[in-house]
């Protein structure tokens, strides 16, 4: 805004300086000259400012991410958005089996990874139980084994 004010003032002194040139200075051949050296001189200070404000412009798009890494930093986050819900899923999946043969679990980890074709695979389950329920150890692989085609780590705490 002050550069508005600043640009703005500028150009109304050397308009009322021209005109005050203008009246002391006789009519003739100098009177034009001067007045087209006015006239040119105010055409400048007003382009000027504008010129400047131009170059002060700072546009660089170099430093802006491309459109590749915006859509891979988006395909990222829906995956890994994908895999923690469905590792969520799978885990209270397989809770509710283990509570229907009467055991309970601390703690079910899922852990998905994605596969060369792009698919998401399970690569580990993790079973945190009590000891008090190590006798269960054995039921508890089965149940996994049979619904996740995958043998878990049964951890007793």
């Amino acid at each position: 805004m002050s550069t508005v004010v600043s640009v703005c003032s500028a150009i109304c002194i050397v308009a009322i300086g021209g005109a005050l040139i203008s009246i002391i200075i006789p009519d003739g051949n100098t009177k034009k000259i001067l007045s087209l050296v006015l006239g040119a001189f105010l055409l400048c200070s007003m382009i000027l400012p504008v010129k400047n404000a131009i170059n002060d412009m700072n546009l660089e798009i170099g430093d802006f991410p491309k459109e590749k890494q915006i859509t891979a930093s988006a395909d990222e986050a829906y995956t890994d958005s994908v895999i923690k819900e469905t590792e969520n899923t799978l885990a209270k999946t397989l809770d509710g089996l283990l509570k229907s043969e009467n055991i309970n679990v601390k703690r079910i980890r899922v852990y998905l990874k994605e596969d060369e074709n792009l698919g998401i695979i399970i690569s580990r389950i993790s079973i945190y139980i009590d000891k008090k329920n190590n006798s269960k150890v054995f039921r508890i692989k089965e149940i996994t084994e049979e619904n996740f085609g995958q043998t878990p780590f049964v951890i007793a705490e």
